[in-house]
């Protein structure tokens, strides 16, 4: 059983169970209306024809009276919706807007996980790679969770990894090295296909440094092993 197929059963299995509890029949209409979508589309959820957005997850938890990750298939923890919240989507770049990032919030994370780094949902940036240039650190097609960070002063940024936008509104993940004499090396892991600069300090400052690597999420593959 699938993901969708495990979240129509569950959203089934709690119908019922709200009419045993309640002592009323509560069909699928009825629920559609309660939360306040249209009955055909409550249907669908159930039948596994579609998966709702996040916030109707919430909506649907809030009527069950469970947790959006146990709606969600996240959790088998039932809680209830007002002790755990859905995972939390971070903004997407236009380039991974356009992959299909599923609607149950696979690129997401836990709110427990910003608590623990003490990181605000809004200083995330969801990006994919579109090539191999810094492989085998980052391959083709992983997903990244950025962490965004306000450089005042290019003096405080140190060698590392980084993403960059250009002036063009392109992101660049590339090394970033300060050199002593106040130039700044941009370069690739993967040099032989892809290019490396060196900007004099006025040049580089052209670029917005976005901040840094949070969290590589990847596809695994079968084909390498």
């Amino acid at each position: 059983m699938n993901r969708n197929e495990k979240f129509g059963q569950r959203l089934r299995e709690l119908r019922k169970e709200k009419e045993i509890a309640e002592s009323r029949k509560w069909t699928c209409d009825q629920v559609g209306k309660a939360i306040g979508i249209t009955p055909s589309g409550y249907t669908n959820y159930e039948n596994s024809l579609r998966i709702p957005k996040l916030d109707v997850i919430e909506k649907i938890a809030s009527f069950y009276n469970v947790s959006p990750s146990y709606i969600a298939c996240f959790s088998d923890n039932k809680g209830n919706s007002n002790n755990e919240s859905l995972l939390i989507m971070p903004q997407l770049t236009e380039q991974a807007r356009a992959e299909s990032a599923s609607a149950l919030g696979d690129f997401a994370v836990s709110p427990e996980l910003l608590i623990k780094y003490s990181i605000n949902k809004d200083e995330l940036l969801n990006e994919i790679i579109k090539d191999n240039s810094m492989s085998p650190h980052l391959l083709k097609n992983d997903f990244i969770i950025i962490k965004k960070e306000n450089f005042e002063s290019l003096e405080n940024l140190s060698f590392g990894i980084y993403c960059l936008k250009d002036s063009n509104n392109q992101l660049w993940i590339r090394w970033v090295k300060p050199e002593l004499d106040g130039s700044y090396k941009v370069y690739p892991n993967n040099t032989t296909h892809y290019e490396s600069y060196t900007f004099t300090k006025e040049e580089f400052s052209k670029f917005e440094v976005l901040g840094t690597i949070f969290k590589i999420i990847r596809t695994p593959r079968f084909d390498d092993l």
